[in-house]
């Protein structure tokens, strides 16, 4: 089993491309932007005051008020400040970036990745500009003017330090990456490198926290020790587009109750692929959350975003077919039958039903989610819930099992190299620092060994 995990994760994040050839391939590309906003003078935040945001901190986790400490939320206003003075003034002789590489990933690797590079242009005060498809039809970054690469690429293609390879670095996901991370001053490890592609899938951001020279400020910044929650109320913060899809979905529907759970199913994508979780455990485990709550029906209501449609409804009939209640149970989905007709990037359904999907999953209060899925773990960080994983049993080694259910101890994503990084790399310094975190057991669980 390792040997069939390893070569399948590491052909996933391991791309042999040269710094050149990626930064034309970007520098070329015609990534079609809808709504992309332009650059204004108005350095603040934009669109919506957070008290008018339904996504602000406060409101996406409904059960414990969990919003950016006020160091992060000095620091990040310091950053958003100088890399809107720089990008808006179109003067780069002073500016080193660091470009986020949206690969040919799912949602969820987007994210993950996206986060991290956030953190690392912040600890090394580069300019984080990203290549993400449709970024700003979905998203709207605090404080941020335009950060897309295609809106400067013509001016950085001029711009010689740019160009040349020896001031260009390709970071990707190897198995040096975490040493690097977890250790050194990076800005003097990459001081002579004008611009670092970040092109990594994997959620890297937890080798930062036991870096000896962030350590001190990160944990000032994330108290909680859940950065990706934190950083992602400033820079996943969904655009007013889509603000107001959730919106009126919430308002029609999750509104009516106290208490949401949702449901993130995956079918069709597991790893690995010999038994999968049936529906009759998502829709047993969702009900005995609801048991917990000591809520009625009327109070309660499901949320099930799935890669089925035909799963989707097992699920549902489930639920609503219980013998142990009597009275009626409130389901909702977001109705699309797109999920068999569109793929992107081998995952069902449409990029604009799976944001929608992703944010929804976020209003909830409790999460169940498909162990080895980055997108309900996106889901459960963006909404600062930590969920519970239904895990696919393997064909030998769990007897008569179909699957098992984990409950996260924290909202954070996992790194799926996680498993085979404290394996390979136990004994190094960084992974004895790694292992003195309050969640690096939590961080090793939400994948299968890579």
């Amino acid at each position: 089993m390792k040997s069939f995990h390893s070569k399948a994760c590491l052909a996933k994040g391991m791309l042999a491309i040269t710094s050149m050839g990626l930064l034309a391939m970007l520098l070329v590309s015609a990534i079609y932007m809808k709504d992309s906003p332009s650059i204004n003078s108005d350095p603040g935040p934009t669109n919506i005051a957070a008290e008018e945001n339904s996504y602000s901190c406060r409101s996406w986790r409904t059960s414990v008020s969990h919003c950016p400490s006020p160091a992060f939320e000095s620091f990040y206003k310091t950053y958003t400040a100088r890399a809107s003075a720089v990008l808006r003034s179109g003067n780069f002789s002073n500016a080193q970036f660091l470009v986020h590489v949206s690969g040919p990933w799912g949602v969820g690797n987007r994210l993950t990745s996206l986060v991290s590079a956030f953190l690392i242009g912040f600890l090394t005060d580069r300019i984080v500009l990203t290549n993400y498809p449709d970024f700003y039809h979905f998203y709207d970054p605090e404080g941020l003017p335009d950060i897309h690469l295609n809106t400067y690429a013509q001016r950085l293609e001029a711009d010689p330090r740019f160009a040349a390879e020896d001031s260009n670095l390709t970071l990707q996901c190897t198995d040096e990456l975490p040493e690097l991370l977890a250790s050194g001053n990076l800005s003097r490890v990459w001081e002579s490198k004008h611009n670092i592609m970040f092109w990594c899938q994997d959620y890297s951001l937890p080798y930062l926290l036991v870096n000896p020279v962030y350590s001190n400020i990160l944990s000032n910044f994330f108290p909680s020790f859940e950065p990706f929650h934190d950083i992602a109320t400033k820079v996943l913060r969904p655009s007013m587009r889509m603000q107001e899809v959730v919106n009126s979905f919430v308002k029609m529907n999750f509104i009516k109750h106290k208490q949401m759970i949702g449901v993130h199913a995956r079918f069709l994508k597991h790893i690995p692929r010999h038994k999968v979780p049936l529906s009759a455990v998502y829709s047993s485990f969702a009900e005995s959350l609801q048991l917990r709550l000591h809520l009625p029906d009327r109070d309660v209501g499901f949320f099930i975003a799935t890669d089925s449609n035909h799963e989707r409804e097992e699920i549902m009939r489930q639920i609503k077919g219980s013998t142990a209640m009597i009275t009626a149970k409130y389901v909702y989905y977001l109705r699309s039958n797109k999920l068999e007709e569109y793929h992107t990037f081998d995952n069902p359904g449409t990029e604009e039903s799976a944001h929608t999907d992703l944010f929804l999953l976020a209003s909830c209060q409790h999460l169940v989610v498909t162990f080895s899925s980055s997108f309900g773990q996106v889901a459960a960080g963006l909404g600062g819930i930590p969920a519970y994983s239904v895990i696919g049993a393997p064909e030998d080694g769990w007897g008569s099992h179909v699957a098992w259910v984990a409950a996260g101890a924290s909202s954070e994503p996992c790194p799926y190299l996680m498993k085979r990084m404290m394996e390979v790399k136990w004994d190094e310094p960084w992974a004895h620092r790694f292992r003195t975190l309050p969640s690096w057991v939590h961080y090793s669980q939400c994948h299968h060994y890579c």
